[in-house]
């Protein structure tokens, strides 16, 4: 099964789920890669890797069209940030699993993410 976690928020959103994507990656037959949006991401799941004692996963960053890092320059991170979510449904859709916040999950699902796929889990974890 190939399961998707994404980070698209600030790298602060890595800590409510990683531990979850490090289980997930340690059964037979899951294959997890980790997107993230923010470079500095990679210095936080590296350290809660650590503390977990869990191997590194797959890295991948999100793509940024041009107009996607206009945005960021100026300022405009919500909008950002949705254009980068439409910018990856369709790699996100090889996906038989993503696992997003519910925000971001409920976007996708709108920007044609295969319903079935999108798994949200809230800000504390649930």
């Amino acid at each position: 099964m190939k399961i998707a976690f994404i980070y698209i928020a600030e790298p602060y959103q890595c800590y409510h789920t990683a531990s979850v994507a490090s289980e997930l990656a340690a059964m037979p037959d899951c294959d997890v890669t980790e997107y993230y949006s923010f470079p500095d991401t990679v210095e936080h799941l590296t350290r809660i890797r650590r503390i977990l004692n869990a191997p590194a996963l797959k890295l991948r960053p999100l793509f940024k069209s041009w107009k996607a890092k206009l945005l960021k320059l100026a300022k405009r991170l919500d909008q950002e940030r949705l254009l980068v979510l439409q910018d990856n449904v369709e790699e996100l859709n090889r996906y038989d699993v993503v696992v997003a916040t519910e925000y971001t999950a409920g976007i996708l699902k709108q920007m044609g993410l295969k319903s079935s796929s999108a798994y949200s889990i809230d800000a504390w974890g649930g």
